[in-house]
């Protein structure tokens, strides 16, 4: 079985996305990188991906292309982020593809999640129920610059991203599906939106 996860790819921005964060993630002393994402529901494994990608590709129709605005550089646990403006469009987009994911998913839980201590009751609930304790009100929409920083590789790339211009907006056209090849991400399937 395969682990999957549904994100959202900056198209027009990609290239000075990616700049930004190699340089970031050279300052971390990062040296593992995941193709740039907004994640709309993180990793999950699934028996029936093909069910799974005809479902997607349906709700996918069902939206039309859309912006997103970028807000602000942050720092979420050892993870330096650029955070994205959540919108009524893009949370019901994740609900959307939350409640698709759950009909086709396995029990599989990232290892990190059920031994995370910093998490409320209702996301243990979550875990329980959909495999993901960022989902819902906790759903969070951003782009990872820099993974699994340590503090001093955090305050530089602070120090980097504070002179860096914030990229405004971006419009999504396209749901995509990525799936795991050993250490790496590719993607599986492009499902674009309406419009």
């Amino acid at each position: 079985m395969a682990l999957y996860s549904i994100v959202l790819i900056p198209e027009r921005n990609k290239a000075g996305i990616e700049a930004l964060r190699a340089k970031a993630a050279a300052l971390a002393g990062e040296r593992k990188m995941i193709p740039i994402h907004i994640s709309i529901r993180e990793t999950f494994e699934t028996q029936t991906v093909e069910k799974l990608k005809k479902e997607l590709l349906k709700a996918a129709g069902r939206f039309g292309a859309f912006r997103i605005r970028f807000k602000c550089f942050t720092v979420l646990q050892k993870h330096v982020v650029l955070e994205v403006v959540k919108t009524k469009k893009l949370q019901k987009l994740h609900e959307s593809v939350l409640a698709i994911v759950d009909k086709f998913r396995t029990d599989y839980v990232r290892p990190e999640y059920a031994q995370q201590k910093s998490i409320s009751e209702k996301q243990r609930e979550y875990i329980k129920l959909h495999g993901y304790p960022y989902c819902k009100e906790y759903y969070l929409p951003h782009l990872t610059l820099v993974y699994n920083a340590k503090p001093k590789g955090i305050r530089k790339v602070k120090a980097f991203l504070s002179e860096q211009k914030i990229p405004k907006s971006e419009t999504i056209r396209k749901l995509i599906l990525l799936k795991k090849e050993g250490n790496s991400w590719v993607v599986e399937k492009k499902m674009g939106f309406n419009g």
